[in-house]
């Protein structure tokens, strides 16, 4: 038995290595503190046990048993162990840091989420439970309170399912007999009945995690032994209305709340999948109102693809509100309903539905983005099913070489941007999603070079919320950048000089450009990668001011035998500002990100595969849940997903699609022209 604890962890206290910097919450069994990893210098969470039970054998082995179940789980949405131990008779647990609180704070203050919001959220937490299924862990214990979101940004939640104290495997557990582990507002009818919890009983409660995330209130409300009851008797709710969407949310609700188990879904991953796609058949509209934050200003993302998406639930002209009602009853249910059941409409409107950002790569709309690719005949795009299988290709005919993609009219879609002609005016078409097809001429630099490539580019560099177009000419020792800025109907202003400054010239060099917001103020950035004949490569950043580039700090120096890497930026931790990442053979990829001076890294992914020679490499957001990953197409081997978990890169297996164009490939279809 552990010796009883001495004193209680205070802020400024040191427990193991990490510093506690303040209290983030008190349960039943300990305290959480927001902490600091003192050899690491990073954010961590310091769970430690409250003193009444942790010399309990029974809370022990729950603590125990919580590190030992988060050890095992591999998973992007379930949060993290780092260490655990016990200091002065303080057992304590180290986890990943999650800076946005908890759902349930999020819809206290906030109230329902926007549907696709919603289903964003319960299809990521119905990841986490494939798997900790597929280990053999059952959670017991789903709800809001245990769902924690990565940051306070909410235009693109990005959550963990955490608290696997009162879990349990197929073969033990830890609760007392004849005690319900739980909270009875998500309790399945079984575990109400006092039956052992299944992978089915978690189902239900990310049904009940659904619908309140849509409502704002569990589906069913009162005294705990009403709450039971009804979980056992009570019909299941439904949402009002019947147009398309709200049917498909009413059968998602139907299935993961049946009250039989052997109803419900088969797997948590066929749940995932079935909220996958409600959030993938909404219809894009223009951006409403920008998303809240909670408790601190919203540091303003600009991705690549600039603007973002706004999603409502009309159908029909209808717009269905999210009120609650059983299946047998109609929307107006009287004063005799059960009122566990809260079925009685409130005057309460549906609140408007909040922006969603455009996923990186996601040329067809589904949410999920997709690798394009540009031959000397045309552009081909094969669609991402959301995990690792691409479509065969399509052909995309708007698209040829040179092609750019992003957001030119800010309304929530990628359009296609052809650049043709030379020096010194080019037309620029832009290929709206709308069908349109706006041209404007552009004055282009002239080097005087006949070995000069302009490449162009686009971004949203001056922070309107339109992504503007670049022209990056290398030539005699020189890049020369103009910037023509976008307007709502499609067309470019006049292009504007940007920056002019050297570049390596001469046989043996080499330079790479790439662009995204690395330094997180909303203005998209430069990167110019300059790798000199016989010195060793360097690159710099140059960072928008919004009417112009400036490079920042001096150049920096990369390893020479990263000569040959492949430079990409995009959000690939999902915190709203771009990172660089370079990969090279193996795969072995290093992420940067910029400090305020300098870039500093961070290796991603460290592997050695004979097969692992790139010949195109992408960012796309494959899985649609922002974090961009990087998608490689394999001499020979098809395509290879590099999925980004928020902390690291993993090769996915499968991917399929070996790339037969039918010439030569030119290069990958993105925010910028990629030579591969």
């Amino acid at each position: 038995m552990s010796q009883p604890p001495i004193g209680q962890p205070q802020p400024g206290d040191v427990v193991g290595h990490y510093r506690i910097d303040s209290v983030l919450g008190v349960g039943g069994m300990g305290m959480v503190f927001a902490a600091t990893d003192l050899r690491l210098n990073r954010p961590v969470a310091l769970k430690v046990m409250l003193a009444h039970v942790a010399t309990s054998p029974t809370f022990l082995g729950r603590f125990q048993r919580e590190a030992s179940i988060l050890a095992r789980l591999d998973s992007p949405h379930v949060i993290s162990i780092y260490d655990h131990g016990e200091q002065d008779g303080w057992p304590y647990l180290v986890t990943q840091h999650a800076a946005g609180g908890d759902l349930g704070r999020l819809l206290r203050e906030g109230g329902p989420l926007a549907p696709p919001l919603a289903f964003r959220v319960c299809a990521q937490v119905a990841d986490a439970l494939a798997a900790a299924h597929a280990v053999g862990v059952i959670h017991r214990d789903v709800k809001p309170a245990n769902v924690l979101l990565r940051d306070r940004r909410t235009d693109r939640l990005h959550v963990f399912l955490c608290d696997f104290g009162v879990a349990h495997t197929e073969t033990t557990g830890l609760t007392t007999a004849g005690a319900i582990a739980g909270t009875w507002n998500y309790l399945a009818p079984e575990r109400a009945a006092g039956q052992r919890g299944t992978p089915a009983s978690d189902l239900y409660s990310v049904g009940c995690l659904l619908f309140e995330t849509l409502t704002g209130r569990p589906p069913y409300t009162g005294a705990d032994v009403q709450v039971a009851m009804a979980h056992l008797q009570q019909p299941v709710p439904q949402l009002p209305g019947d147009d398309q969407l709200t049917r498909g949310v009413n059968e998602v609700l139907a299935r993961s709340l049946a009250k039989d188990p052997a109803h419900r879904y088969g797997s948590a991953a066929e749940l995932r999948d079935a909220l996958r796609a409600l959030g993938g058949g909404l219809t894009p509209s223009s951006p409403s109102q920008p998303p809240r934050v909670l408790a601190q200003g919203r540091r303003r993302r600009r991705q690549v693809l600039g603007a973002v998406l706004a999603v409502a639930l009309v159908a029909g002209g209808a717009t269905a509100a999210l009120l609650l009602r059983p299946d047998d009853q109609s929307p107006a249910a009287g004063a005799g309903a059960d009122p566990t059941a809260d079925p009685t409409p409130t005057t309460t409107s549906t609140p408007d539905p909040e922006p969603e950002p455009i996923v990186t790569g996601d040329l067809d709309g589904d949410g999920f983005g997709d690798f394009a690719t540009v031959t000397y005949d045309g552009g081909w795009l094969l669609s991402s099913d959301g995990a690792t299988t691409f479509g065969a290709p399509k052909p995309l005919p708007q698209a040829r070489y040179p092609s750019v993609i992003g957001d030119v009219d800010g309304d929530g879609r990628i359009d296609v941007v052809t650049v043709d002609g030379e020096a010194p005016t080019l037309r620029v078409t832009v290929n709206l999603a709308t069908g349109e097809a706006p041209s404007s001429l552009l004055d282009s630099p002239v080097v005087g070079d006949l070995l000069a490539a302009t490449t162009p580019f686009v971004a949203d560099m001056d922070g309107d919320g339109l992504d503007d177009v670049g022209l990056a000419t290398l030539g005699a020792g020189r890049l020369l950048v103009v910037v023509a800025h976008a307007r709502k109907d499609g067309t470019l202003a006049a292009s504007r000089r940007w920056f002019d400054g050297e570049a390596p010239d001469g046989i043996g060099s080499y330079n790479q450009l790439t662009v995204g917001d690395l330094t997180g103020d909303g203005l998209a950035d430069l990167v110019h990668v300059l790798e000199p004949d016989e010195r060793a490569p360097r690159y710099r950043l140059l960072a928008s001011t919004g009417t112009a580039f400036e490079q920042k700090g001096e150049p920096q120096r990369v390893p020479d035998e990263t000569r040959y890497a492949t430079w990409r930026a995009g959000d690939f931790d999902g915190d709203g500002v771009d990172e660089l990442s370079m990969s090279d053979i193996g795969p072995q990829v290093t992420l940067m990100s910029w400090t305020g001076r300098r870039f500093t890294s961070q290796v991603w992914a460290d592997e050695l595969r004979d097969e692992f020679y790139p010949r195109q490499t992408s960012v796309v957001d494959v899985d649609g849940d922002g974090d961009d990953d990087l998608v490689v197409a394999l001499s020979g081997k098809g395509l290879r997903v590099i999925d980004s978990t928020g902390r690291s890169f993993r090769v996915l297996p499968g991917g399929g699609r070996v790339l037969a164009p039918r010439k030569s490939t030119e290069g990958t279809l993105g925010p910028m022209v990629y030579r591969d």
